[in-house]
């Protein structure tokens, strides 16, 4: 084969490219690799973060530092306000309106030996409790507190089927 031959056949060769490529682009059909939206079953990793549009952190999911995981959400202003986590056969769910402190939070947690919740108020304190503990000879009580953190109504039951009601006034139990 000489170069003119070579020569020729190229031609054609380039001819037909061209050719399909006017008439892919008349059908008006365009393929864009990242045009549809991928599909993942797993994704493994050590640490997810969850970030915004500004590039603050709304969202942990993180192994504890005792074992187990950890999930932890945050307001725009960056507070810490619902932490979720199970370690050492603990599981624990709190929402807050400030971690550090507790004020104006649900807590609840459940584990091998009973499970609780509490309920405090904007101040930091402790204005309604629920215990189910099976150490303490299978009890359960509701605790209600006035915003001093002194109760003043409990309701209990007993292992052996006894319930009891008591308010309390300053202290004291007057029922």
């Amino acid at each position: 084969m000489n170069f003119k031959q070579k020569l020729g056949y190229m031609c054609i060769g380039c001819l037909f490219t061209i050719t399909g490529y006017i008439l892919a682009s008349l059908g008006g059909i365009t393929t864009h690799a990242q045009q549809d939206k991928q599909v993942i079953d797993e994704i493994a990793c050590r640490h997810l973060k969850v970030v915004n549009k500004q590039g603050k952190t709304v969202a942990h999911i993180k192994e504890h530092q005792l074992g187990g995981g950890e999930i932890r959400l945050y307001t725009t202003k960056g507070e810490d306000v619902v932490f979720i986590t199970s370690s050492l056969g603990l599981g624990t769910v709190s929402v807050s309106t400030e971690e550090k402190t507790g004020k104006g939070s649900v807590a609840m947690s459940a584990g091998p030996t009973g499970a609780s919740l509490w309920v405090t108020n904007s101040f930091g304190e402790t204005v309604v409790s629920m215990i189910a503990d099976d150490l303490l000879g299978g009890t359960g009580r509701l605790s209600v507190s006035d915003p001093n953190g002194s109760i003043v109504a409990q309701m209990r039951a007993e292992k052996m089927g006894n319930g009891i009601i008591q308010t309390y006034k300053g202290g004291w139990r007057i029922h």
